[in-house]
């Protein structure tokens, strides 16, 4: 005899997104265009992205027992709405110069996959296994003053985040 189930949950995450160089395709790709700055590139971008998700989730009990009785062992798929708050500080750089125009937050509506199995060791303990993705496309607008010419300078940054972890862990169930 096996179970089965349809639940829902929410809960908070908070990702990095590390140093990386534009485009590189590893969490985070950017696209943008300076305004006011000739030839002007985007060198790197450091910032944050924390996830608040609505999950709807479907598990399935395998392995029941009498301790057990919807199944030790419980593979499940979850999907739903997040909201995605995340802060991106880039580097500009044009004609031998920098600029640094601080960060901008950005709180978007995004996408949270999660697929994940569940060993019930005991009555109640359980191990974790789950891998999680987040997709999101904030849009940023930067501001500052050309190192060039000392003219005012903009610019607007419209990433999208693939946005990829696993996790394994141990939970205790009430």
């Amino acid at each position: 005899m096996s179970g089965q189930g349809l639940s829902g949950a929410n809960y908070f995450q908070r990702q990095q997104i590390s140093r990386q160089p534009c485009g590189s395709n590893n969490g985070a790709s950017t696209s943008g265009a300076a305004i006011g700055i000739v030839g002007g590139t985007i060198s790197s971008q450091e910032g944050m992205a924390a996830t608040w998700a609505f999950m709807f989730a479907g598990r399935y009990g395998l392995l029941p027992d009498e301790v057990v009785p919807f199944g030790r062992l419980q593979p499940y798929v979850a999907v739903g709405p997040a909201v995605m708050f995340t802060t991106l500080n880039p580097k500009l750089q044009a004609n031998g110069l920098s600029m640094s125009p601080g960060g901008d937050t950005e709180a978007v509506i995004a996408l949270a996959v999660e697929s994940g199995i569940r060993y019930m060791a005991f009555k109640n303990g359980s191990l974790d296994l789950s891998f999680k993705y987040r997709y999101a496309q904030p849009s940023f607008s930067y501001s500052g003053i050309n190192a060039a010419d000392g003219a005012p300078a903009s610019f607007k940054l419209n990433p999208t985040y693939n946005l990829f972890s696993g996790e394994l862990g141990v939970a205790y169930h009430f």
